[in-house]
């Protein structure tokens, strides 16, 4: 049972008849051990979380490298942005690779969420002792 929250209320909210608030969404991932239901939240309900994309389930070992795979995109993406603001004018061909940089950096994010999607879960897994 989640603190605040009714049993009828949980019911509605998990059969999708109600919303549940936002608060409640970040204490049922606490309480189900499933980080990645804020990640679905913020990408299928929440308005602010357009950009932001499902975390999937994949091994840790796998989330790592895609984290420093991203760090690379990053080191491009910050090298083309260095490149195009160097002179402190936007020229109309500068402007048209904003959109692609800004896809790449979406990327990034997405990779740093699943990132902390793991880091989550493994702080909130029981200790192995």
């Amino acid at each position: 049972m989640l603190p605040g929250v009714t049993e009828d209320s949980l019911k509605r909210y998990e059969l999708a008849i109600n919303r549940p608030p936002n608060i409640v969404v970040a204490m049922m991932a606490d309480a189900y051990n499933a980080p990645e239901l804020r990640a679905w939240y913020c990408a299928n309900e929440c308005p602010l979380g357009k950009d932001c994309r499902e975390v999937p389930e994949m091994p840790p070992e796998r989330v790592l490298i895609r984290l420093q795979n991203a760090k690379n995109g990053v080191d491009t993406v910050a090298a083309s942005l260095s490149e195009i603001l160097d002179d402190g004018v936007v020229d109309e061909g500068e402007a048209k690779q904003l959109p692609q940089l800004r896809d790449e950096l979406l990327e990034v994010r997405r990779r740093m969420d699943e990132a902390l999607a793991v880091l989550e879960k493994l702080q909130n897994a029981p200790s192995a002792e």
